[in-house]
């Protein structure tokens, strides 16, 4: 009896031993399944990390280095303007007196498709830079906003019945004094607070003061100067008021001086002067005498 006690026990030690053999294969099993498994998962990161440092749609070997140079240095930029203008007046020829811009009574207007490309330039008193700025509209504002030519049927700058290229201009930084900016081209005028680009304005809807007796922009040279962190003096020789072709042989002149306290307070000086009419040469058609 003691004897079969001793080999059931050894048959019991056995199984364990068979048990604890088993387990271990299937630890062994299950540790090299979960080790392909993690194999798998880092093979699939490293091609998704690849993938992320690739450009996405566009081959770059494809795109010239001009191309690239290009785009990585400007800013792209722009706006939609649409809007709807009623008349409780309700005029006859459906058009509202003394408006620009919401000029029509009872109609939906688009009236801006703005694109802007820019390169900056700041104020610098030791290096040179260089950069520009082209705005074009689209839409029915730019009837409005287009510059005039004496020689009309040229298509100067004529961007269709409802374009305008309204800004296009080099600038330059001089390191001269605290800096010098030079502009060459044609740029929105300085004169008065209202913008051309009226979303930019306090009330959507113009000013008579800006409608009527003051200029969308100029086509000349700008110098601006930065006297200091308060103080900014600008000079402008341009062809005239919205002329891109001068009509005379004269220049106008603009100067201006502005205070900047701090971010909630400015102020501005600006004069204007310069024979505007047109001379029997450049536009005989409206020329007036003693016009230069």
């Amino acid at each position: 009896m003691k004897t079969m006690s001793i080999v059931v026990s050894g048959l019991v030690f056995l199984m364990a031993i068979g048990a604890r053999a088993d387990e271990a294969a299937d630890y062994k099993k299950l540790y090299e399944e979960q080790k392909q498994r993690n194999d798998d998962l880092e093979k699939r990161i490293a091609l998704l990390e690849e993938k992320d440092k690739a450009a996405p749609y566009v081959k770059t070997e494809d795109v010239p280095e001009s191309t690239r140079g290009f785009l990585k240095q400007t800013e792209i930029s722009g706006y939609v303007s649409a809007s709807y203008t009623y008349n409780f007046n309700q005029p006859a020829d459906r058009l509202n007196n003394g408006r620009l811009y919401d000029s029509n009574h009872n109609e939906f207007m688009l009236n801006k498709l703005t694109l802007i490309l820019q390169k900056p330039v700041e104020y610098n008193a030791f290096d040179w830079q260089a950069g520009y700025f082209v705005e074009t509209i689209f839409g029915q504002d730019a009837v409005s906003t287009r510059a005039k030519s004496p020689d009309v049927g040229s298509g100067l700058f004529n961007l269709g019945d409802h374009g305008d290229l309204e800004q296009a201009y080099l600038q330059f930084n001089i390191p001269f004094g605290n800096g010098l900016k030079v502009m060459l081209g044609k740029c929105a005028t300085p004169i008065g607070w209202e913008l051309v680009e009226n979303e930019q304005n306090a009330n959507w809807s113009c000013g008579y003061q800006w409608t009527f007796i003051e200029p969308f922009t100029h086509t000349g040279l700008h110098l601006a100067y930065k006297i200091s962190d308060e103080w900014e003096a600008n000079v402008y020789i341009n062809q005239g008021w919205d002329t891109v072709k001068d009509n005379n042989d004269s220049k106008s002149f603009i100067g201006r001086v502005a205070y900047n306290p701090n971010d909630n307070w400015s102020f501005t000086l600006i004069g204007y002067g310069g024979p505007e009419q047109s001379d029997n040469r450049n536009d005989a058609g409206n020329a007036v005498p003693g016009a230069n």
